[in-house]
């Protein structure tokens, strides 16, 4: 990829460059092991006082609330 990526820099003809441009996304995609989308971790309560939280994928505060006892 640095050598694909140097040829890329010194190119100044547009069209020549963007099909070395094409060639190291095609080299990225192949050599990528994953791609990191988000910082997320899920929020996971157990409490009897929580009340109106859904089991959701991403945290809900909504119409939630902690219930007197």
């Amino acid at each position: 990829m640095d050598e694909i990526f140097a040829r890329m820099l010194g190119e100044t003809d547009y069209q020549k460059r963007y099909e070395i441009v094409k060639e190291w996304y095609n080299e990225f995609w192949d050599t990528l092991p994953y791609i990191k989308t988000i910082n997320y971790s899920r929020l996971h309560l157990a409490n009897k006082s929580l009340q109106g939280y859904p089991d959701t994928i991403q945290p809900f505060f909504c119409n939630i609330w902690i219930e007197e006892q």
